[in-house]
């Protein structure tokens, strides 16, 4: 009967227990009139991200329920957070979860981050928010040193759950994109400025489709409150805010 069975669970009894860590990533985009309601703690339900961080640890925990195959573990710790962006009108949550066991726990910090976003979109689609973008971008595992799974790479659980919050500055040809002329972007620690631009080019065209001037975005400066910045530069060092201001090229007489 078992040389018949079409799957079977992977036997990791031999295997030493070793410290395990994952870290997953997932995406909620909504209205302006629901991330609005969410931030100032309008939604009539009541708190939504606190429900949701609640919803994000009981998935992690019932894992091996849902998903026939994985090993039921003893968590050690399940961590959810949330970060909120003006400019794409986005949730982004954050599940760590670590454990000392003889498998990994990616699937839990999957499940975890899916939870937390169920409860969100639950919360909240009275006002028709969209799920999108799910992905596990690291985990530690044992002696192995963390790698990225998916994009974009990831380089330290702490740059992910401590990220450096950007305000951009537009100027020129840049400020008819942006009431205020400017935008808050949350990033990783250690993201570079080439990879600022792409983050800008994406919330500018979140915010107006048909913008169409990457090109402009490219040859402009960027530049914190000292100096003129190479698009090999980490953002930020060792600070949690950053003012950047983005400069297009003068063209005319």
């Amino acid at each position: 009967m078992a040389e018949q069975a079409r799957f079977h669970m992977i036997d990791v009894g031999e295997k030493p227990a070793t410290k395990r860590r994952a870290l997953a990533r997932g995406r909620i985009e909504m209205s302006r009139a629901a991330l609005e309601a969410l931030r100032d703690g309008k939604n009539p339900k009541g708190d939504v991200l606190a429900q949701a961080e609640v919803a994000g640890m009981m998935a992690a925990k019932r894992t091996a329920e849902l998903i026939p195959l994985c090993h039921p573990l003893a968590l050690d710790q399940v961590r959810v957070r949330f970060e909120l962006s003006d400019a794409t009108f986005a949730v982004t949550a954050w599940c760590e979860v670590s454990a000392t066991a003889r498998t990994g726990v990616e699937m839990e910090a999957l499940q975890g981050v899916s939870g937390a976003l169920l409860a969100v979109y639950d919360l909240s689609k009275a006002v028709d928010p969209v799920a999108h973008d799910l992905r596990n971008p690291a985990r530690r595992e044992g002696r192995r040193k963390e790698r990225a799974l998916g994009p974009p790479a990831v380089r330290t659980l702490r740059g992910i759950m401590n990220p450096i919050r950007v305000h951009v500055r537009l100027f020129g040809a840049f400020r008819k994109y942006s009431s205020g002329s400017e935008l808050t972007l949350d990033v990783p620690r250690g993201t570079r400025v080439s990879a600022l631009r792409g983050g800008i080019a994406e919330a500018l065209r979140r915010r107006w489709p048909n913008f169409s001037d990457d090109g402009l975005l490219t040859v402009s400066v960027l530049a914190d409150d000292q100096r003129i910045l190479d698009d090999g530069d980490p953002i930020g060092g060792g600070l949690d805010h950053v003012s950047l201001a983005v400069l297009p090229p003068v063209c005319g007489g």
